[in-house]
């Protein structure tokens, strides 16, 4: 039933993603700021109008429709892209949930690209195992035409060997088809070489924290498969400050410094804590607020 809905909704809207460039993220953590920063780099690089579906909002360009899910259902995904079609947009950058690939909502979409971030723990309460959690992400791989898999994250390396479209890997590591290297992190953001076919670009970013630097590798990499000039991504990296409550500086006129971010998995909290305790000069307090319903 829910597959006889994607693909019927994909009908009645006039099957719109074949007339967008749709590019899907997953992951357990990064989803987000991999998303908002293709589309950034979309847009700086080609003056193109770009949507993107996402856990924050939706946006078409830079109208934002409120949304109460990651990926939303199938109907809402098809009018959505309609939606965007309409408007002129080029192409469409989404997060894709496991949720929404086990129960088929993005049905009926070729993805020109899939990023692979990394798997860690969450959403048991809904997949049960990590097993079956995995199995849900790796659907996405079925609808890609270029897979992108993140080779730092064991979950990755597998999906690698596994998937049998065009797939590129990347990471912080010179095995990779796209890798940083030399990376240096600040309270105020980070530096680092993108380094692809033996050549080495230096990335200056206001986004703090290695797992940014991951991020940014994997937009990059989006970015250059689409065509798009290296030189002309890396200058459109340098004023992009991030995502809201993720890694944000929050001002307070005082002698310390306060950071927002949304992570809420184990790994994911590590990751936050550990990038702090490196740059801290003085101690690290963490508040965390659990939402319920999860495992």
């Amino acid at each position: 039933v829910h597959e006889a809905l994607a693909l019927c909704a994909a009908v009645w809207y006039g099957t719109p993603a074949g007339k967008l460039t749709v590019i899907g993220v997953t992951g357990t953590n990064g989803k987000t700021t991999t998303t908002y920063l293709v589309k950034q780099l979309l847009e700086k690089t080609l003056s193109a109008r770009v949507g993107l579906i996402g856990t924050n909002c939706n946006m078409i360009g830079g109208t934002i429709i409120p949304t109460d899910r990651t990926t939303p259902d199938a109907l809402t995904v098809q009018r959505l892209l309609a939606q965007m079609a309409d408007a002129g947009c080029a192409y469409v950058v989404m997060e894709v949930s496991s949720h929404a690939l086990m129960q088929r909502r993005t049905d009926g979409i070729r993805f020109r690209a899939g990023v692979f971030t990394n798997l860690t723990q969450d959403h048991l309460d809904v997949h049960g195992t990590m097993e079956n959690y995995y199995q849900a992400k790796k659907l996405l791989f079925d609808k890609c035409n270029l897979a992108i898999c993140n080779i730092n994250d064991d979950y990755g390396k597998r999906l690698y060997s596994e998937i049998n479209c065009e797939k590129k890997t990347y990471g912080i590591c010179g095995t990779a088809d796209y890798y940083a290297d030399g990376v240096k992190i600040r309270a105020s953001g980070s530096s680092f070489w993108f380094c692809h076919e033996e050549k080495s670009y230096l990335v200056e970013s206001r986004m703090p924290g290695a797992f940014n630097v991951s991020n940014l590798t994997a937009a990059i990499a989006v970015c250059l498969n689409s065509g798009i000039e290296i030189d002309s991504i890396i200058s459109s990296i340098k004023d992009y400050a991030g995502v809201k409550g993720r890694c944000e500086v929050i001002p307070t006129g005082r002698d310390f410094t306060v950071i927002c971010d949304y992570a809420h998995t184990p790994d994911a909290v590590e990751k936050v804590i550990t990038a702090y305790n490196e740059l801290k000069k003085g101690k690290v307090i963490t508040i965390v607020g659990c939402g319920g319903d999860r495992d």
